[in-house]
């Protein structure tokens, strides 16, 4: 789980230095699955829900992606049992967010929950990870917040 807390100007002027479309703050979760040739979806409808009387912007998404693995894997020593053989790897990666957006700061408390698959016949739609036994974790770190 982490927490971070973003000052706004600094997203703003990461935003004009890399040129995107969309805020920074927002398409950060959806660029990191992207770059790994990912592909994203929501898990439900986003929605917003306040606690000690801040609105904040809660949204729970799944990433998966796939990796090729073979000679790669037998230089790096990573596991024997991949010696001589090639195959197919599948991660998955479901976070939930709990975001609030101040006047000069960007809060952001986020549950990452990930599952790595590997075989010769491992199809990345085998790979699922059930996000609803974890959630209490973060629904209840999230009560915790004190945010002037």
């Amino acid at each position: 789980m982490t927490l971070e807390s973003n000052e706004k100007a600094e997203l703003q002027y990461s935003q004009s230095r890399l040129d995107e479309g969309s805020p920074v703050e927002e398409a950060a979760p959806a660029n990191q699955c992207k770059s790994l040739d990912g592909y994203i979806r929501f898990l439900g409808p986003n929605y917003t829900t306040t606690i000690d009387g801040k609105t904040f912007d809660v949204f729970t998404m799944e990433c998966k992606w796939q990796t090729d693995y073979g000679s790669d894997v037998e230089k790096g020593n990573l596991n024997d049992t991949f010696s001589g053989s090639t195959g197919r790897g599948s991660s998955t990666e479901v976070s939930k967010t709990y975001r609030y957006e101040s006047p000069e700061r960007i809060y952001s408390l986020q549950l990452k929950v990930s599952k790595d698959m590997y075989g010769t016949g491992q199809g990345i739609s085998q790979n699922v990870i059930d996000i609803k036994k974890y959630e209490p974790i973060i629904d209840t770190a999230v009560q915790t917040l004190k945010i002037e």
